[in-house]
């Protein structure tokens, strides 16, 4: 028989917090204490549940990927056009303009703070940007074989996953909106025939 009470807390409401701690104050910035405030779990379910805060923030970048990220490649894979596929991922950048300055993409925090060797090396997130970038290199040779993209697929679609790394820095950092816009529109010239 179970010893214990049941748990009281739904683990993806808490990580969907996490995950908003984390891009808000970065790994250093979230103590234990203020997920448990946050969260309003205690410590000792925290840590029966989710273990230190290494698995935390791993758990959180895992859940990240799995509600933001595998969407995109969904979105990405199963969009019959390839082009259209290619300008939907394109306009998804517009996304950051609507965000409050400081909040972003939890991977584009995770990998600009990445310490080799440490719970924050980057290793998650670099698995997601590589299915991303794997999902567009597959959707713009699709488009170049079928004479719909001039230049070479693998270098658009490289070009593609840096723009939008660097739309949700901008985002983030509180760039001017303009700067997310004008990006968007040179990155959809990159599709043109």
């Amino acid at each position: 028989m179970p010893r214990g009470r049941p748990r009281s807390f739904d683990e993806n409401e808490v990580l969907d917090t996490l995950i908003k701690m984390f891009v808000r104050d970065g790994f250093e910035g979230v103590s234990i204490s203020a997920v448990c405030k946050e969260t309003g779990v205690s410590l000792q379910s925290l840590y029966c549940t989710f273990g230190d805060k290494a698995e935390l923030y791993r758990r959180a970048l895992t859940r990240y990927g799995e509600t933001a990220s595998d969407p995109l490649i969904q979105g990405l894979r199963n969009t019959s056009d390839p082009i259209e596929a290619l300008r939907n991922f394109v306009k998804g950048f517009e996304y950051f303009n609507t965000l409050p300055e400081g909040q972003g993409c939890l991977f584009t925090q995770s990998l600009a703070s990445a310490v080799e060797g440490g719970p924050c090396d980057g290793a998650i997130a670099r698995g997601y940007a590589n299915r991303i970038r794997k999902a567009l290199k597959d959707r713009a040779r699709e488009a170049a074989e079928a004479g719909r993209l001039a230049g070479d697929p693998d270098l658009i679609a490289d070009s593609l996953l840096s723009a939008s790394y660097g739309a949700a820095v901008g985002g983030r950092g509180g760039l001017p909106k303009v700067v997310i816009t004008n990006s968007v529109k040179e990155a959809l010239k990159l599709l043109e025939p």
